[in-house]
């Protein structure tokens, strides 16, 4: 049952006949939000861009990953290096936005790293400048460039998506979400080339819009020309520990079953929505800027980059979706943040909502 009273919240229950949803205070308190930053998004593998962006030796992505800037690159070998956007020495910002290097160069210092994140050269000031009286030549000239490279982070790619993690030690990817790899594969998106992005900022909590993504009760009232589009009457969701996946029939004007679309969610942000087989896909990344604030990015996948009338209906009608949603994440959050509600009931068709809200909770400290 909902709660009304902040005393009488409770740990969520395993049982689907005991749906509660986070406490409110789970949206709404800035020291939460500083424990999810610890041990759910440091600790989680986050959507950063397309591997198409990263097709040469020395291409190059960055992107801010719990707080943190990390730069994404591909080595001479043709693998995916990651690491923290951040020089050894003094803690300079090393990459801005996208590109191609030879080598990674901080603009402060000049301190050059390869693609590995060695530490291959210094400044000739090293050994030109005027030099510290209390240390030898050898002791300058003998910099230690091993002990001073970049400090390495985790990439992987699913499919055409890149991810990263900060995580120490995180299980591999693809073993956390087969059944993506699996879909992803019979769905042919593995040749998708990122072709078009959208952001847009919202003034909710990030597990607003996750919550919301979860569920497909609010479609009927909310999403009329999605209800259209598909047969609710075979909507289905599955689960599993890291992931979910929601399914439906695609119809013609006529009711007539042509195709299949699929949203795949993987922990704990990342959303994979297969359009249909060949048609593209988008994925959407809700991005925490704070308690109260929300960056959704939509990057939208086709055969090429080219966006053709057909690829704009795609986008436009996606788009549409989105503000539906919208308003109402930042309605429910108003609600959340006004103090009434300690506890929501969940119904009983959110069970993706509750093994979302559950899983958010075990990851947190207290």
């Amino acid at each position: 049952m909902a709660k009304w009273n902040q005393s009488e919240t409770a740990s969520l229950s395993e049982s689907f006949e005991e749906m509660n949803a986070l406490p409110a205070s789970a949206f709404t308190d800035p020291d939460v939000f500083e424990d999810e930053l610890e041990n759910v998004f440091t600790e989680s593998w986050q959507y950063v861009g397309s591997s198409n962006q990263l097709e040469s030796p020395g291409d190059y992505l960055t992107a801010d990953v719990a707080g943190r800037s990390v730069v994404v690159i591909r080595d001479d070998d043709g693998e995916l290096q990651a690491y923290d956007n951040v020089c050894p020495h003094r803690g300079s910002k090393l990459l801005e936005g996208c590109g191609n290097a030879t080598r990674i160069q901080c603009p402060y210092h000049s301190w050059t790293f390869e693609k590995d994140g060695a530490l291959c050269s210094t400044p000739a000031q090293f050994a030109n400048a005027v030099r510290n009286p209390a240390l030898e030549d050898e002791d300058v000239d003998g910099f230690d460039a091993e002990e001073n490279s970049l400090h390495a982070v985790h990439a992987e790619a699913l499919g055409p998506f890149v991810f990263v993690s900060l995580a120490a030690d995180p299980d591999p990817l693809a073993e956390m979400v087969t059944g993506v790899s699996d879909g992803l594969e019979s769905y042919d998106v593995g040749g998708l080339t990122l072709a078009h992005t959208r952001e847009k900022e919202l003034d909710c909590n990030w597990k607003v819009m996750v919550s919301n993504y979860l569920e497909c009760d609010h479609c009927h009232a909310n999403h009329p020309d999605f209800v259209r589009s598909v047969d609710m009457q075979e909507y289905d969701i599955e689960l599993d520990e890291y992931y979910s996946t929601q399914r439906a029939p695609i119809l013609d004007d006529e009711r007539q079953e042509v195709g299949e679309t699929c949203f795949y969610f993987i922990w704990p942000n990342t959303t994979i929505n297969i359009y249909e087989a060949g048609n593209g896909c988008a994925v959407y990344s809700i991005d925490p800027l704070s308690t109260t604030q929300t960056v959704l990015r939509a990057d939208y996948y086709f055969e090429d980059e080219d966006i053709t009338a057909d690829r704009e209906e795609i986008i436009e009608t996606s788009y549409q979706l989105q503000a539906e949603d919208f308003e109402l994440v930042e309605r429910q959050f108003e609600g959340l943040s006004s103090g009434a509600l300690a506890q929501g009931r969940l119904g009983p068709n959110e069970h993706a909502v509750h093994h979302f809200h559950r899983l958010v909770e075990s990851h947190l400290t207290e």
